[in-house]
């Protein structure tokens, strides 16, 4: 079991030994996540707010609580793996130093684990000034229209995961470039995630695609008559907004929206085990790969097949967030029941309650218990739920590390890692701006509890 911890490459502009000094003994923690983003300061008018989602830092970069930044790369890209597609890799600002490889260095000396967190179907900006710029967070979904999804009524996915479509040719090309091109720049890592590796899931209409011309030319090489699904989906899409309850589980249940949901994960297949194999080339075999997604409960709407996911990859990490899965069913239902007078906010609750698998007199059954700002959230017990139900699809073999939020109260992760540490499970934390002090001595007293409990740890 391994406790990560993300850290933003900002941080280290402090000095990378105070930060893994602060980690190691406030926390307990000597696996550290990183990515291949530098943030360079700005101001208002030229950049985005960081934190985007929340008042302030918890943990202050270089004294400031609010900051406003642009996002560059950490490395200078290689180009001849780029060649074989159009599509360009970020750059650094000029006269940038690495301060990725220099924290590397330093943690190295100190024995320390690293992974590289990477969005890469989160492509840059290929045209105008931004060229290259403003690619993963908090950008993760900036994207060309040329390279974007398509719903199942032609129009592009837009808005939190309106990513590049993983079946187009370039697109694949070029994350198989970008992931070889990191580890020829950072060959001492010991793990490569790659973050988002599905299609999107997030608002009820997403999750009726890709019905891209590329999507259809895969769906076709596979046996997989994507047009008829198309039409039989479609006059469902059609009237989401006038379904009755009963209708909307019809939806779930459709022998065509399992299909689907079948193709979208044979893609995502097919190019995991192109992305492991692209890995263990560039990294002599010593690089673990690894993939984060969302939970067994949205395995439908989603991307994934648990049953299948570790002979993929080396890792597996789901996302066992209860606040995304809180502002995932607020759009849900936002969807269903604004301007559908046939559907109450409780009806469309249980019925999405009934397709994700979740019950309990405490599920909220409305919009106004699900509400992020106001810190009404789904309960942490769901991550109990939701770590049972990864095991007993994964075995008891495949190397599990669940991703976990640091946004929102001590007792809440309290919780959250009660859960893990009940399920004999680690954590990808998310991320360093959110831990306080009084949260990293919960997380230290949870490792310690379970080193204590394990044989040789």
């Amino acid at each position: 079991m391994r406790f990560e911890i993300a850290v933003p490459n900002m941080y280290f502009l402090d000095g990378a030994d105070r930060v893994f000094d602060l980690l190691e003994e406030r926390g307990g923690i000597r696996s550290i996540g990183v990515n291949t983003i530098m943030e360079e300061f700005t101001d208002a008018e030229n950049g985005s707010r960081f934190p985007s989602m929340v008042d302030k830092l918890n943990r202050p970069i270089m004294g400031k609580d609010v900051i406003y930044v642009r996002n560059h790369s950490t490395f200078i890209p290689n180009p001849a793996l780029y060649a074989n597609t159009r599509v360009t890799p970020p750059m650094p600002m000029p006269g940038t130093p690495d301060i990725l490889r220099q924290a590397l260095t330093e943690g190295k000396r100190r024995g320390l684990f690293f992974s590289i967190m990477d969005a890469s179907l989160a492509i840059p900006p290929q045209e105008g000034p931004n060229r290259g710029e403003k690619f993963g967070y908090p950008w993760w979904t900036v994207v060309d229209d040329e390279y974007k999804g398509v719903r199942i009524d032609g129009q592009p996915i837009v808005g939190v995961e309106s990513k590049s479509c993983p079946n187009h040719p370039e697109v694949r090309q070029y994350v198989l470039a970008r992931l070889r091109d990191i580890i020829e720049h950072y060959p001492e890592i010991d793990a490569l995630y790659v973050d988002h590796l599905e299609f999107p899931t997030y608002t009820l209409e997403d999750s009726f695609s890709c019905f891209c011309p590329h999507c259809m030319a895969a769906a076709k090489r596979m046996g997989i008559d994507l047009e008829a699904i198309r039409a039989d989906l479609l006059p469902y899409f059609e009237r989401l907004n006038r379904l009755k309850a009963a209708q909307l589980y019809e939806v779930f249940c459709h022998d065509s929206f399992r299909a689907l949901s079948q193709f979208r994960w044979e893609s995502i297949r097919n190019l995991a085990a192109e992305i492991r194999a692209t890995i263990r080339d560039a990294g002599a075999g010593r690089v673990k790969f690894g993939i984060t997604g969302f939970t067994p409960a949205f395995s439908m709407t989603g991307s994934r097949n648990y049953r299948e996911i570790a002979n993929c990859c080396d890792v597996v990490l789901p996302k066992f967030y209860p606040e995304h899965w809180t502002v995932v069913l607020r759009m849900w239902v936002a969807r269903l029941c604004d301007g559908n007078p046939n559907m109450t906010d409780a009806e469309a609750l249980a019925v999405v309650y009934k397709h994700l698998g979740w019950s309990g007199d405490d599920l909220p059954l409305s919009r106004a218990g699900l509400d992020v700002n106001t810190r009404r959230i789904l309960p942490m017990r769901l991550v109990d739920v939701e770590a049972k139900r990864t095991r007993a699809a994964l075995g008891p073999d495949a190397e599990v590390v669940p991703c976990v939020h640091g946004w929102g109260s001590v007792e809440n992760w309290r919780l959250k890692l009660d859960e893990l540490e009940r399920n004999r499970l680690g954590a990808y934390i998310w991320a360093l701006f959110h831990m306080t002090d009084e949260q990293f001595e919960v997380t230290r007293k949870a490792i310690q509890r379970i080193e204590e409990q394990t044989p040789n740890a």
